[in-house]
């Protein structure tokens, strides 16, 4: 997955990047709380080896220490990344926001953004990045940076992000398309065998989803006369329509857990090393890619 950096050390420094910007984990706070809050720190430090689960708490190990087999280096850069940005740590700039010598062109970034003084150039087809310092180097340890640049490795990584003020426009490249043809030919039959499942729609679904609206069909008329407004029962058609949005989620949700674009679909000891994300741009467009090739004439993807 990276070839330019030890895996320890990447580990290492990643684990103690999370614990110094998520102090949480130190104190007693209930999971369910702390996993709302900061669910990819935890899920990094978990797989980390640096925090565990005990009796509903989210805690440190007492004596940390890495796992014989580590989570996948991307997924790691993914995790490292979101969490930079929701703390303010990374701000991401228009390709041209670096091209005059002033920062005055950047006026018109979050107040947030103008703390930061470390300057990532672009490289590779990514865009220019304001950064803290301190999250410097996490950024050369992982090989998403080298000097000031974004780094070769640093490119797909960014595949799965995609920030807006650099307007990438991903499946539009030919390694896109190339990754898109064989996720179709090499697909396992079980996820096939999932894929036709969810693309299918029976209408004894329709029925049974209809039959259980009946409750909440009569609690809404209710409510409505209270409120002396109309309520529509749910028909055939709306039901179908909502069917198809839920099977989108849970196709993404496939490609987000079993597949890669360096490694195609996972093997089963493979998916143990991934890391759990709510949502992934390249998962989601590889998704809509595959599907328009297994069903052309079905319109399964909004």
């Amino acid at each position: 997955m990276t070839r330019n950096t030890t895996p320890q050390r990447w580990a290492f420094t990643v684990a103690e990047f999370i614990k110094h910007h998520f102090p949480k984990l130190n104190s007693h706070v209930g999971q369910s709380q702390w996993y709302k809050a900061d669910q990819i720190g935890y899920g990094t430090l978990a797989a980390l080896r640096y925090a565990e689960d005990k009796e509903g708490d989210a805690q440190p190990h007492v004596e940390a220490r890495l796992p014989d087999v580590l989570p996948r280096w991307d997924d790691v850069c993914v995790a490292v990344l979101r969490l930079a940005q929701k703390k303010h740590l990374i701000s991401y700039l228009a390709p041209d926001a670096l091209k005059t010598p002033s920062r005055a062109s950047l006026r018109d970034l979050p107040p947030e953004a103008l703390q930061l003084s470390s300057t990532i150039l672009s490289a590779y087809g990514l865009g220019p990045a304001l950064a803290a310092p301190e999250l410097i180097p996490v950024l050369q340890t992982l090989n998403l940076i080298n000097g000031s640049r974004w780094t070769a490795d640093a490119e797909l990584v960014y595949w799965r992000e995609q920030p807006k003020e650099w307007g990438l426009n991903i499946p539009n490249d030919p390694r896109f398309a190339a990754a898109a043809e064989m996720a179709t030919s090499t697909m396992p039959p079980e996820i096939l065998g999932e894929i036709n499942r969810l693309a299918t729609i029976e209408e004894a679904e329709v029925t049974r989803f209809l039959a259980r609206g009946k409750t909440d069909q009569q609690r809404r008329e209710t409510d409505a006369r209270k409120h002396d407004n109309s309520a529509f029962p749910p028909y055939r058609g709306t039901v179908r329509t909502w069917l198809t949005i839920t099977r989108v989620y849970q196709f993404d949700r496939v490609f987000r857990d079993h597949w890669r674009l360096t490694d195609g679909w996972l093997s089963q000891s493979e998916r143990k090393q991934t890391l759990s994300f709510s949502h992934d741009h390249l998962a989601a467009q590889m998704r809509y890619a595959v599907l328009a090739r297994l069903f052309p004439n079905q319109p399964l993807c909004p």
